[in-house]
């Protein structure tokens, strides 16, 4: 039997051992003993979880990335079908993110990145979830959320945003963001179907002049 376990030592740190013990005959049939090794993983554990870490999350803003979104975005359309919830699915783009970036450099890009990442986690509760998608897009799924309260949070998220600070080199920038949103319901597509509803009504909101947030369902016909 091989079993891995969390142990504490004398002074109180923590040491992750994993334990073998095996069962052999001492003598006689009867007589039954058993080897204990236990062996020192710590930083055989350190490392896995590092690894799962770096898997799932973005290594600029320590949000999760795509692939972990898109697997607890499937969770959620599972849940709300079995438990009758509404969650929202909200597709955040920065406008004009490229001519920063290409004007002064993708450190500046990062900067500013990170600071809006930083503003969003503080205007959102610590039930929703909030990822980088790639670039300068972000998914968030503001969780047990009906289409009114996604749009007061959408529109709260792009008017903080409206008053960011960005400075470069002495050079000040008016950061704006284009939201589409879309509801997650029982009647909902798939995670595919999710995402390309909230990305497409996040395209129209920058169709229509930027800095806005557009709701939509899956069935709109403006949409489609």
């Amino acid at each position: 039997v091989t079993f891995k376990q969390r142990l504490h030592s004398v002074d109180k740190s923590v040491v992750w051992v994993q334990t073998t013990m095996s069962r052999f005959e001492w003598g006689s049939p009867s007589e039954i003993r058993y080897i204990c090794i236990i062996e020192d993983v710590s930083e055989q554990h350190r490392l896995n979880i590092e690894l799962s870490y770096q898997a799932s999350h973005d290594n600029l803003t320590g949000l999760i990335n795509r692939r972990a979104f898109d697997n607890y975005l499937s969770k959620s359309l599972i849940k709300v079908r079995n438990e009758n919830l509404v969650h929202c699915l909200c597709y955040i783009d920065l406008d004009q993110f490229k001519v920063i970036n290409d004007t002064l450099g993708h450190l500046a890009g990062d900067q500013l990145l990170l600071q809006v990442t930083k503003l969003f986690s503080r205007r959102l509760s610590k039930n929703d979830l909030l990822a980088r998608l790639g670039g300068d897009e972000f998914g968030l799924i503001l969780n047990n959320c009906d289409p009114e309260q996604a749009i007061e949070t959408a529109e709260d998220l792009r008017n903080s945003l409206g008053e960011l600070p960005f400075s470069w080199d002495g050079r000040a920038f008016n950061i704006t963001c284009s939201i589409g949103i879309t509801p997650i319901m029982a009647t909902s597509g798939d995670e595919a179907a999710l995402m390309q509803a909230a990305d497409s009504a996040c395209h129209m909101a920058k169709e229509q002049g930027r800095d806005r947030v557009i709701m939509t369902y899956q069935d709109d016909v403006e949409l489609a």
